[in-house]
């Protein structure tokens, strides 16, 4: 063990230097601590204000590599974010088995149940093959 001047060390694991710099190995740390600002190895920032953070990718609608986790929700690169409404932005998405919401279901084989009336808004290129809407409990019409 050494104390001096320059700092602190308890064998080769700990040191303490004179200006706060903590540097240790093999560390178990239990218990709360608080981290205002800093960084994990070289690509992970820690910032109070913004969150965490990797790259420059340092705010919610960033487009650049990397990820970010703050109040503002989570985005992962420029192709999927969520926001603190929980809304989901993703480019390019493959989904397995079904999508269910509170008023839309769409199964496995396509077919689309709705609960209420919906508006549905369509843009770009879309393809509907063998399409067809119940109306009035089983009146079939095709689109």
């Amino acid at each position: 063990m050494y104390l001096g001047t320059d700092g602190f060390a308890a064998g080769s694991k700990l040191n303490i230097d004179n200006k706060g710099t903590l540097t240790a190995s093999d560390v178990n740390l239990t218990g709360n601590f608080t981290i205002e600002s800093g960084s994990i190895g070289e690509d992970i920032a820690l910032d109070k204000a913004i969150g965490i953070y990797s790259n420059s990718h340092d705010g919610f609608a960033e487009t650049t590599d990397g990820f970010y986790l703050g109040i503002l929700g989570l985005s992962i690169g420029e192709h999927l974010s969520i926001d603190e409404k929980g809304v989901l932005t993703a480019d390019n998405v493959n989904i397995k088995g079904s999508i269910q919401s509170d008023d839309i279901q769409v199964g496995k084989n396509g077919h689309l149940t709705t609960n209420e009336n919906f508006d549905m808004i369509l843009s770009g290129k879309v393809n509907i093959e063998d399409a067809y809407y119940e109306e009035n409990k089983g009146q079939t019409s095709t689109i």
